[in-house]
């Protein structure tokens, strides 16, 4: 029995897909990894332009209650898509006439904490972004030695930020027993939370702490 050999054609198709195939692995291993970015770093630098020059990155505005990045900010309000700030996810897409909670990270970065009854806390001192997931990471804050007993660095999820209170304060679901509990975030790993191991062990540490309270949904704020 004679089987017929697949036309030149199929053939010419078949080769066309596994090298592209081959070309699309290649390029997943020469990307490289998405790191950990902190805003307080990112915003102040300048950023690709689209004519080929540069811009300086103003703010980064996300989604309120997911913490989901949308775009970056330039002078005069301009915006800057976040492939740009180098962003290897996609990111949200608003829907046609969509419009979404916005928070801006300068806003966030340097706020002054309060809890739910508005008593002062501490304050935000940065928030960690996940370019590979196109959202906010964490948001690092420092407890008061007069509300806690001690000062204390922790990272915190975006969800626990509750909405602003008042000009310069935001509200964090919190209270002293269990910002006790959380382990402290020292300075310098801090600063190196770009290493792929600091960034584990912070997010191990996050998933051994629940934040949230069951009635709580995060930010909710009236769109922009």
């Amino acid at each position: 029995m004679n089987v017929p050999k697949p036309g030149h054609a199929a053939t010419r198709g078949l080769s066309a897909l596994v090298l592209c195939g081959l070309l699309a692995a290649a390029t997943a291993l020469a990307q490289p990894a998405a790191r950990p970015e902190r805003a307080s770093r990112l915003i102040g630098q300048e950023v690709p332009a689209g004519d080929g020059g540069q811009l300086r990155l103003h703010d980064i505005v996300v989604q309120a209650g997911t913490g989901t990045l949308l775009h970056g900010v330039a002078a005069g309000d301009q915006p800057v898509p976040l492939e740009r700030l180098g962003v290897q996810g996609p990111g949200a897409s608003p829907a046609p006439g969509e419009r979404r909670a916005a928070v801006r990270l300068r806003e966030v970065v340097g706020a002054r904490l309060a809890n739910g009854n508005g008593d002062p806390i501490g304050g935000v001192e940065d928030v960690v972004l996940d370019f590979g997931a196109s959202k906010v990471d964490f948001v690092v804050v420092r407890f008061d030695k007069e509300w806690l007993g001690t000062p204390k660095r922790v990272a915190v999820p975006w969800r626990a930020l509750l909405g602003r209170s008042g000009e310069g304060t935001w509200r964090l679901d919190a209270d002293p027993a269990r910002a006790l509990s959380l382990p402290e975030l020292p300075r310098e790993q801090l600063q190196r939370i770009g290493d792929e191991a600091v960034a584990q062990d912070v997010h191990r540490k996050l998933r051994q702490t629940p934040w949230l309270r069951s009635s709580q949904s995060g930010l909710q704020l009236e769109a922009d």
